[in-house]
């Protein structure tokens, strides 16, 4: 057991390397990047953050409404009410909220670099409806899964 816990332990640095490396190329070092580079990555990240949240506050209503059922395997024991409450009050709004200044943030590059207003309510159209298919898709997904 303490061999798996030692050899996991890189997760946790590269996990912040990736974080901060995303940080950085939405700064001022984002401006020397192709546009697309950053642009379309960020606001694909968006739509799925989004559609995370919104996927939980879809399909864990209705389970715990007995509308659907879902399946935690692997749990030794849980408390439903705790552990809803806990992700749609406070795993999930994060979330969304990540999702959404993303979006906001990406649409600011997009404008700073040159691109026009009418391009950036289309980028932020497509990454709505992008976010919408995937919480469509995700939550049939659970529901069948269930």
């Amino acid at each position: 057991m303490t061999r798996t816990r030692s050899s996991l332990a890189w997760t946790g640095y590269a996990a912040f390397a990736w974080a901060a490396a995303y940080a950085i190329g939405v700064r001022g070092y984002g401006l020397r990047l192709p546009r697309r580079l950053v642009i379309v990555p960020a606001l694909i990240g968006s739509a799925y953050a989004v559609a995370h949240a919104l996927t939980a506050y879809v399909t864990k209503p209705l389970d715990a409404f007995g509308v659907v059922h879902l399946r935690f395997d692997g749990w030794a024991a849980r408390d439903q009410t705790a552990q809803f409450l806990w992700d749609l009050l406070l795993y999930e709004p994060w979330f969304l909220g990540f999702g959404v200044l993303v979006g906001l943030a990406t649409l600011h590059h997009h404008l700073r670099t040159g691109g026009s207003a009418r391009a950036g309510r289309r980028l932020m159209a497509i990454t709505v409806l992008g976010a919408l298919a995937i919480t469509a898709y995700a939550c049939a997904v659970v529901v069948a899964r269930g």
